[in-house]
């Protein structure tokens, strides 16, 4: 990066802290890419950057397993109308047969991905210090052998075997319940499972329903990411709430300025706004603007509300969309 912010003085290129927002604004105007990479300086970042990454990895395994889940559940459904066993439907048997393998792969491989991410954040040689980290993680992780399982299974579908899991129609006083099992005789095909792995698929004697094996492993998951962002939190105040303080500013001067631009340019246009809000809000929320007096302060101001997470919205800006909608003229 550029270094025009430069100051021998300090130790940051923005200089020392707090930084004033008047002051970051002339600098963000001169080079906003310049002075979004000079915040990161700031010793806020770090943990900021971690809790993001850690939320996108958390996400996708949550994704996965949600995915798969969905599938059994469709699957289910299905397996309730006597056609679909019938010979026409064969095809949609074998395309859940093949998103519920899809789904086993993509939700083993995210789970230790996210077990990877957060011993690289805080384990032994991590980037912060959690005072209980390894407790917690052997508590509910290490020696657990549901996790030591899933584990486990990662490395086989990725380099053994390509899982076949079989579905099975259970009759009861209930109905009809169709699962998906892993059987352990295919499981036994790979011959480096672990004790405890071993222990978990000989406990589970008719085989291990993907449903609940993920299902319950989900919670196990959420509880335990539920604490380590809060840890992650408290170790890093005040340090963390200044930065985003500041990425919040840089925010509110980047839609300040396309706001600026965006209604200026369609004031000199004469554009109608109505004719473009269904590219900027949902069927619900043009819903609520349209039950909303037409063309009055009270609609104008809920579109701006909506609009405007980041609190960017100055007089200036207010007073340019009043005008776009009509409201007041020069």
């Amino acid at each position: 990066m550029s270094h025009q912010f430069s100051n021998k003085f300090t130790q940051y290129t923005l200089g020392p802290l707090p930084w004033d927002k008047e002051y970051l604004e002339k600098l963000f105007y001169r080079s906003p890419v310049d002075i979004t990479e000079a915040i990161k300086e700031h010793p806020g970042y770090i943990a900021h950057e971690i809790l993001v990454q850690l939320q996108v990895s958390l996400d996708l395994f949550l994704d996965c397993v949600q995915d798969i889940l969905n599938t059994i559940s469709q699957f289910r459904l299905s397996s309730e109308n006597p056609d679909f066993w019938y010979r026409p439907s064969e095809r949609l048997l074998v395309d859940y047969e093949k998103n519920i393998r899809k789904g086993l792969f993509a939700s083993a491989a995210s789970a230790m991905a996210l077990v990877h991410n957060s011993g690289r954040i805080a384990g032994r040689n991590g980037k912060i210090v959690i005072d209980g980290y390894q407790n917690k993680v052997e508590h509910m992780f290490a020696k657990n052998e549901q996790h030591i399982f899933i584990q486990g299974l990662r490395n086989f579908v990725s380099h053994s075997h390509i899982l076949q899991p079989n579905w099975t129609v259970h009759y009861s006083v209930e109905g009809r319940y169709a699962t998906f099992r892993l059987k352990s005789d295919v499981l036994f095909r790979y011959k480096k499972w672990g004790p405890l792995a071993i222990k978990f698929i000989k406990k589970n004697k008719e085989g291990i329903d993907i449903d609940i094996l993920f299902s319950t492993y989900r919670e196990k998951v959420i509880e335990f990411h539920n604490w380590f962002h809060s840890e992650i939190i408290k170790v890093s105040e005040p340090q963390l709430s200044d930065y985003r303080k500041y990425e919040k500013w840089l925010k509110q001067f980047s839609l300040q300025a396309g706001w600026n631009f965006l209604l200026s340019e369609a004031i000199k246009r004469n554009i109608n706004p109505y004719d473009y809000l269904n590219r900027y809000f949902t069927k619900d929320e043009l819903s609520e603007i349209n039950s909303l007096p037409h063309r009055s302060q009270a609609q104008v101001d809920r579109i701006i509300e909506i609009l405007d997470d980041a609190n960017a919205c100055d007089d200036k800006i207010r007073r340019l969309a009043y005008k776009l909608f009509g409201l007041i003229s020069d």
